[in-house]
């Protein structure tokens, strides 16, 4: 089964938002999946939004915990794209399990999977992105592929000549090298 970059892209998204650190699993006996997820494209240097908050959060008898976290996220993002300003904000989008009040996070969506495909689609506007062109090698030559090769789709297990090329790799053999 052939899986395109963006296919690769969105698994590799998912994962990272629904895996849970095995401390987290450990100290907190917790398995819930996050409660908002919230994705910036920009053209600038990251911003960490999230370990910014450095007054613990109390819930109030209108907010829960979780509920006046996000709010508190959404108040302190607000205050750094006010004192920086958009800082090269291409596109961002957000979900959330509960309904909060928020002023500063943009583009809602309603699941994941639509934060996800907004973030590539900005991120990746195109199949073939700009990027210094592989030759053709190996079974593309073979086959007659005389055309540098922008993007090549994979299968989820390793082709026979790639596990062979890791293990000779391993080994210290070295491209070309015939037996003796």
């Amino acid at each position: 089964m052939l899986i395109s970059q963006n296919e690769r892209r969105r698994r590799f998204l998912k994962a990272f938002i629904l895996a849970v650190p095995s401390g987290k699993q450990n100290s907190f006996a917790a398995q819930n999946p996050p409660s908002l997820v919230f994705a910036i494209v920009r053209t600038g240097g990251p911003i960490v939004v999230g370990e910014r908050i450095r007054e613990a959060v109390a819930p109030t008898d209108k907010q829960g915990l979780i509920e006046k976290s996000i709010a508190e996220l959404d108040k302190y993002y607000g205050r750094v794209v006010k004192m920086y300003g958009g800082g090269g904000r291409e596109e961002s989008a957000y979900c959330m399990l509960d309904e909060v009040e928020i002023a500063n996070l943009k583009d809602k969506k309603d699941s994941v999977d639509e934060v996800i495909a907004t973030v590539i689609t900005k991120a990746f506007p195109g199949v073939q992105r700009e990027r210094a062109p592989a030759t053709a090698r190996g079974a593309d030559a073979k086959l007659g592929h005389s055309q540098p090769v922008l993007e090549r789709d994979t299968g989820l297990e390793p082709s026979r000549s790639g596990v062979l090329g890791l293990l000779c790799a391993a080994l210290g053999v070295r491209r070309g090298t015939t037996r003796s």
